[in-house]
């Protein structure tokens, strides 16, 4: 049997070396960046209801005058022609989120109309006594200018957040001086409901990307403002509410 030479053992050592290492480089490497550009069509149905408490100072002081009033308001938004969005998705490769919203390629049509109800009690003291004789304390309701309004409004606004995972929707409806004798409002004292628009959390957009081309799905999403509140109570000097948001989604993948 003839002795291995150094050298040749050294080249079989170096090999023996060499695979573990290329495997334990394969196994670590990052996922290779994957993208693909889409346009979806999503009809958009959104609501907005709104319970509302009122009551000024001295409530429930029959020798003062004070007001009390309560009521609801309901908006409703919806598309009468999808929006077309540009969107890309992506494999999440280097940190990068898995849907990007690029924009509207055509902002859609949509309509939105608010309806309202109020009751708003006004109580009034007595009438100074005159003549030996006081009148009695009135309590009355006030009358009201409600009913049903369409409202001025655009098209819907997309936004992906990537930390939630929550597609946010934008709808810009507002019901903010379209009534001026419905409490809350009045004539002289105007009391916002709402915001200018509102915006609402769809879940699950993952979905999207795995829509094929034709395919759609159906999104659903909720907020309440201020968070997890409860139909307001009756306090003194407050005016309270507490505002339900829901969207629901309907998205087509078209190219």
């Amino acid at each position: 049997m003839k002795p291995l030479r150094t050298g040749a053992l050294a080249g079989a050592l170096a090999i023996v070396a060499i695979v573990p290492g290329s495997a334990a480089r394969e196994a670590g490497a990052a996922p290779k960046y994957r993208s693909e550009l889409i346009e979806l069509l999503v009809d958009v149905t959104a609501t907005s209801h709104i319970d509302w408490t009122y009551a000024s100072d001295h409530l429930g002081d029959p020798d003062t005058s004070w007001q009390y009033g309560v009521g609801e308001q309901l908006i409703r938004y919806t598309t009468s022609r999808p929006v077309r969005l540009h969107a890309m998705t992506t494999n999440g490769a280097y940190g990068t989120p898995k849907l990007l919203i690029h924009g509207r390629l055509r902002p859609g049509r949509a309509r939105a109309v608010v309806q309202r109800t109020a009751a708003m009690t006004q109580h009034d003291p007595p009438p100074a006594c005159e003549g030996g004789g006081c009148g009695d304390a009135r309590r009355f309701e006030v009358p009201q200018r409600c009913g049903r309004r369409t409202l001025r409004t655009g098209p819907a606004d997309f936004d992906f957040e990537p930390r939630s995972g929550s597609l946010e929707v934008e709808i810009p409806a507002s019901s903010n001086g379209v009534y001026k004798a419905c409490a809350p409002d009045s004539e002289r004292v105007e009391r916002p409901l709402m915001a200018a628009s509102f915006a609402v959390p769809v879940w699950q957009s993952e979905r999207i990307r795995g829509l094929e081309t034709g395919d759609r799905v159906t999104l659903r999403g909720r907020a309440n403002r201020p968070w997890g509140c409860i139909p307001p109570s009756v306090k003194e000097d407050t005016f309270e509410k507490c505002e339900t948001a829901t969207i629901k989604l309907v998205v087509r993948r078209v190219k």
